[in-house]
């Protein structure tokens, strides 16, 4: 790494001379892309001489270890993609509790979430960084993006109301109400499906050399195995990610959901970002995945989501 050193002043009777005294401070000096890099070799060198998986916070082990700090993800996906559980995760880890009550959707703090297109495009084309909603622009390290099957994500599109963005539609509406499940239903959230998912193919073809990081993650894999997706978020983050056993349970979709006493899909609590029935069912009718599998579109949605997962997503890390 290149360490720049400010140049030493011009010195007159062992002080430097009055007019560049302030401006000398005898320290070396970072810019951004160095200090990422510093952080990046000393979480490396940490993990290499802890003697083999050393807790290094073993002093507080219940708690989460809050990286407070300037850290800060963009999270993006297709709704319905398990998003809520890994940006509740991802917040645990490295935002402030929500101790005012703030809508973290609207004011988010270190991690922003987001079903727009616009986000993502931003990401790329500015080095990182983000100006959510009109807010102050920030950095963001990385940008996480759950995936999903087509088939629960289009029934679970359905008993919400939901539609994603596509490059024609960039930014997402609100939830409907329940959906009635059609042929013509289901096709409608198959295309709107395809057109997203290949925008996001072609995203991450052309990004892939030269892009700011991105870590993509399986519904399946990460979002069902949530020690996966702690291992993944450990690994790819630097973070240090104690007690994932006891995260896992905490983070599960029935102990989030659990006290939870909102009805309506349209309430929202601020600090979970949770709708009313947000996790209504694990499984759905065999009748009804019967429907979405027969649909002519089907095969190519299966074909697109495969190819991205297998081509970006984290793979299985050994515990």
């Amino acid at each position: 790494m290149k360490i720049t050193v400010e140049e030493e002043p011009e010195i007159q009777n062992g002080k430097p001379l009055e007019a560049e005294r302030d401006l000398w401070s005898a320290f070396a000096s970072f810019d951004d892309d160095q200090l990422q890099r510093l952080f990046e070799e000393i979480v490396q060198e940490v993990k290499l001489r802890a003697p083999g998986k050393m807790d290094l916070r073993s002093v507080q082990p219940l708690e989460i270890p809050r990286q407070e700090s300037c850290l800060y993800f963009l999270q993006y996906s297709y709704p319905r993609s398990g998003s809520t559980i890994v940006w509740n995760v991802l917040d645990a880890l490295i935002s402030p509790q929500n101790t005012e009550d703030k809508d973290r959707f609207f004011y988010p703090e270190n991690v922003i979430k987001t079903h727009d297109i616009d986000y993502v495009e931003q990401y790329f084309n500015n080095g990182g960084r983000v100006s959510y909603r009109g807010s102050p622009e920030v950095w963001c390290s990385k940008l996480v993006i759950p995936i999903r099957h087509p088939e629960g994500t289009v029934l679970s599109l359905l008993r919400t109301g939901m539609k994603g963005a596509t490059p024609s539609a960039p930014f997402v509406g609100g939830a409907t109400g329940e959906e009635e499940i059609t042929e013509g239903n289901i096709a409608q959230k198959l295309q709107n499906y395809i057109d997203h998912y290949k925008w996001l193919k072609d995203t991450l073809d052309c990004r892939t050399k030269d892009c700011p990081q991105y870590l993509l993650l399986d519904y399946v894999r990460h979002v069902k195995n949530l020690q996966q997706l702690l291992l993944a978020i450990e690994d790819q983050t630097g973070i240090l990610i104690l007690n994932k056993k006891k995260l896992a349970k905490r983070f599960s979709p029935k102990n989030i959901n659990k006290n939870s006493k909102l009805k309506n899909f349209k309430e929202q609590d601020n600090t979970t970002l949770l709708h009313g029935g947000h996790i209504k069912k694990t499984e759905y009718p065999l009748s009804d995945k019967i429907k979405v599998a027969e649909n002519p579109l089907f095969p190519d949605a299966v074909q697109l989501y495969l190819e991205i997962r297998d081509s970006y997503a984290i793979q299985d890390i050994s515990v």
